[in-house]
């Protein structure tokens, strides 16, 4: 769950609950895009107060329902099902828990939602802002109203300058003085933002002193001895609309040349090798130790899949988790 894997541990106010909660999985909206916080993004749109109402006809339908919740792209296909929980909105981000299947819902970059009945099943089909598919939820128990409430929401795409890379002014002393100074994950995004970095930029920065890069081989061989040690990973991977979260156990690996084939319980995920450009250890500290995640990158510098492993946040990683880094020369030492 999010408060596993990103700690927040003081009860925040309604404002700064909202402002952790973004800050705290700001990354996985990386998933296919550059930073939102380096683009000065707005805080508020008019659209969702309209999803909103949406949210609360899709929860009064589906809640404890199965569905199947699909992503396609060239670099992944991802499909989760099981029973479904509830979305919960903060801004423009919704999360969905409570159930079988964990996501969260970029619905800034949502530009509209279809409705499709067919015999075998009703599907909800989402289009984000390049009018590529984000997600498609499948289930036989969709209610008639909810076809019947506008989901062609068509939101507006919301007009923001990219500005240029910052990376070349950024004082590296300070860079990794704060770097190493941080007590909880959360905080390294605030620290991207103070920066104005994206993430990739930052992880180059402090290449060989809290970042180095490593070979596809050594991620996929990793995730295989997680596997066959039966240790625990969560893997993260989605794209503009959508980051599924796959939690353990995995039940079965497959790797060729080409695709990583991965199953657990309630998912199945196979990831396009050749999509991958490169990969990354990246180390961020806390109050309960290094934290080691291994993260991969395509051609264009986006993120694409994140593992780490599956602990609470108050506890350090294992020491079969480091073991299996070092047997893989992930980690030296």
């Amino acid at each position: 769950m999010l408060s596993n894997y990103y700690p927040i541990h003081v009860k925040p106010t309604s404002a700064d609950r909202l402002s952790r909660l973004k800050q705290s999985i700001i990354n996985f909206g990386q998933l296919y895009t550059r930073s939102t916080k380096r683009q000065n993004q707005q805080k508020n749109s008019p659209s969702h107060n309209h999803l909103g109402r949406w949210v609360e006809q899709f929860n009064r339908q589906l809640a404890t329902n199965n569905v199947i919740i699909t992503t396609n792209t060239n670099e992944i296909s991802v499909q989760q099902f099981g029973t479904l929980g509830q979305i919960r909105l903060y801004g423009d981000l919704g999360i969905l828990q409570g159930g079988d299947i964990s996501v969260y819902f970029y619905t800034d970059n949502w530009r509209s939602i279809d409705f499709h009945q067919d015999l075998k099943s009703n599907t909800l089909t989402c289009f984000d802002d390049g009018h590529d598919q984000a997600w498609c939820l499948s289930c036989s128990q969709l209610d008639p109203e909810l076809r019947s409430k506008n989901l062609n929401l068509s939101l507006p795409v919301p007009q923001i300058p990219i500005q240029p890379s910052l990376s070349a002014q950024v004082e590296i002393n300070e860079l990794r003085q704060m770097w190493a100074s941080l007590t909880h994950v959360h905080q390294f995004y605030d620290m991207l933002s103070l920066f104005k970095l994206d993430l990739l930029e930052a992880i180059k920065l402090m290449q060989n002193q809290w970042t180095h890069p490593i070979t596809s081989g050594q991620l996929t061989n990793f995730l295989q001895q997680c596997f066959e040690q039966k240790l625990d990973c969560k893997i993260l991977t989605g794209n503009r609309g959508i980051v599924h979260e796959l939690i353990a156990p995995i039940k079965q690996l497959k790797c060729t040349p080409q695709a990583l084939n991965i199953s657990g319980n309630n998912y199945h995920c196979n990831v396009n090798l050749l999509s991958i450009e490169e990969v990354w250890l990246v180390k961020r500290a806390t109050k309960y130790g290094i934290v080691h995640s291994l993260e991969a990158f395509d051609s264009h510098g986006r993120l694409i899949l994140q593992v780490q492993e599956q602990k609470p946040s108050e506890q350090p990683e294992s020491s079969l988790w480091i073991h299996c880094l070092k047997r893989q020369e992930i980690i030296t030492i």
